[in-house]
């Protein structure tokens, strides 16, 4: 109730249209380390954060009096990370003084939160070379790596993180295996198998991970 209110009270979250050309201009679309999104930026399919600037003067919708509907600036931070993130502020508008939002000192007002009740889609394609390093006897996965071996098994062993290990026990890598055929196909279920005799009694897997390295 509070975001809808908070939406209502500011027109520039509420426009009537869609900016384009000049108007669609004005937006500034920035990287966390406050520099312009670029279109290796926007590429990018590990770049899951990003911020954007509304300037509430720029082009308003008018209300039914005809009277612009002008409104403050505001710097949107976007952070689809499941970790906390450090934005730099851009450069936008010389003489502008930010201050945090309403919504965002209601938000700070809870406890933060530790997960996510349910896990969101992965859309991002399957890659081969990910299937192929796991069949070859190796998970990549955020950057690190555990090595089991051909036909070998990862759920016995110390994962080299938590984050690792929380991406290991997701699964999002299955569909790079099924890619690769039925080779693939059965490498997949025979480690959905070894993970089910492990865990598949075990109301939460986590109290059952090895200790990480």
């Amino acid at each position: 109730r509070r975001l809808i209110a908070f939406r209502g009270q500011h027109p520039v979250f509420r426009r009537r249209r869609f900016l384009a050309g000049a108007e669609a201009a004005e937006l500034g679309w920035f990287t966390p380390a406050g520099a312009p999104m670029t279109a290796a930026d926007w590429a990018d399919a590990s770049a899951l954060s990003l911020a954007i600037y509304l300037d509430g003067s720029d082009a308003p919708d008018r209300a039914q009096d005809g009277t612009p509907m002008v409104d403050d600036d505001f710097l949107v931070l976007f952070n689809a990370w499941w970790e906390s993130l450090d934005f730099v502020i851009p450069e936008t508008r010389a003489g502008l003084e930010w201050r945090a939002s309403a919504v965002n000192h209601w938000r700070l007002s809870f406890p933060k939160a530790e997960g996510l009740a349910a896990t969101p889609k992965d859309f991002r394609p399957a890659q081969r070379d990910s299937g192929a390093r796991i069949l070859a006897g190796g998970f990549l996965l955020g950057g690190e790596t555990l090595a089991h071996g051909p036909r070998g098994d990862p759920w016995d062993r110390a994962a080299p993180s938590r984050r690792f290990a929380e991406a290991l026990h997701g699964f999002g890598w299955l569909k790079d295996l099924t890619v690769l055929g039925d080779t693939g196909a059965w490498e997949g279920l025979r480690l959905t198998l070894a993970w089910r005799r492990l865990f598949g009694r075990c109301r939460d897997w986590r109290r059952r991970l090895p200790s990480t390295g």
